[in-house]
């Protein structure tokens, strides 16, 4: 390496270093400018690209972040690692078809890596076949890769329950139950297939000690949905309206609220939330057999 080059390199990590003091700091746009500038003297920079790609998403910039991540791939076709950024945000957007387009591109060491997120995509398309082709494929050739592996199988659970394999859907769990990194999420998905095997006692054991996060609408869901089913309808009140607060506004939750209300003889309420469950859907059964009862 030459002297010049020498001088280049040096200069580019005192900038890398003080861009990185800027977010650290929490100014985002000081760094921006600096990644930005230093992008046009290095513009094959794969890390770069992500970095620069990941500050525009912090700054709530979603499409300048993707305008940007479209143009470097179409200049760098080979730099896989960014097609995979690219396609998780395409993904946390909802544009899962464009993100499996781009995935089929991605090739080298980042094949198992863009099978998964092809899954994912599939599994919110509601594709479920397909996904669990995806996840099956990532679990026989990942097995060293604790992330991927652990990560694919969790998926394939969610696949396998989407579609009524409730028992595929247990021995993929029963791989993961040494598996820490997704306790929580990992134990949510084994109560939910307890619950669809009408096994109600062992899937509240399953969640019943997690942290009551108040904020946390999908934890506060089960525990009241089963409580409910368990015939626990004060227990199933309390954490049926956290979820309900929380972003959960659903058409079941409504009458689920009703009719434990409707047992806990709280009937303004019980009719509250049955009114509510039939704006959502005026045929809605529970709910018209709910507001019945409440007369």
């Amino acid at each position: 390496m030459n002297i010049s080059q020498n001088l280049l390199d040096g200069n580019l990590f005192i900038k890398l270093q003080q861009a990185a003091d800027f977010e650290s700091a929490g100014k985002k746009l000081h760094a921006l400018q600096i990644y930005l500038k230093l992008f046009l003297q290095f513009p094959h920079q794969s890390n770069l690209a992500i970095r620069i790609a990941s500050l525009y998403n912090t700054l709530n910039n979603t499409n300048a972040s993707l305008k940007f991540l479209e143009e470097f791939i179409e200049n760098n076709p080979t730099h896989y690692e960014v097609q995979i950024y690219y396609s998780e945000t395409l993904i946390e957007n909802s544009e899962f078809e464009k993100a499996i387009s781009v995935l089929s591109k991605v090739g080298g060491s980042f094949s198992p890596i863009a099978k998964y997120f092809t899954g994912v995509a599939y599994f919110y398309l509601q594709e479920y076949e397909i996904a669990k082709i995806n996840f099956e494929t990532v679990i026989r050739n990942q097995k060293d890769d604790d992330f991927l592996f652990s990560d694919a199988l969790l998926f394939l659970a969610k696949a396998n329950i989407k579609m009524g394999l409730f028992d595929n859907a247990l021995e993929n769990i029963k791989q993961l139950e040494n598996t820490p990194e997704n306790d929580t999420e990992l134990k949510l998905v084994l109560a939910q297939i307890y619950y669809e095997k009408s096994m109600f006692f062992h899937a509240y054991d399953v969640i019943k000690d997690e942290p009551d996060i108040i904020s946390d609408s999908e934890i506060n869901y089960w525990k009241g949905k089963i409580l409910y089913r368990m015939g626990e309808f004060k227990k199933a009140k309390n954490y049926l309206t956290r979820a309900l607060q929380f972003g959960k506004a659903e058409l079941e939750i409504f009458s689920m609220l009703g009719n434990c209300c409707l047992n806990l003889n709280l009937l303004p309420e019980a009719k509250t939330y049955f009114n509510l469950a039939l704006k959502i859907n005026p045929e809605e059964k529970t709910a018209q057999d709910g507001l019945l009862k409440c007369e």
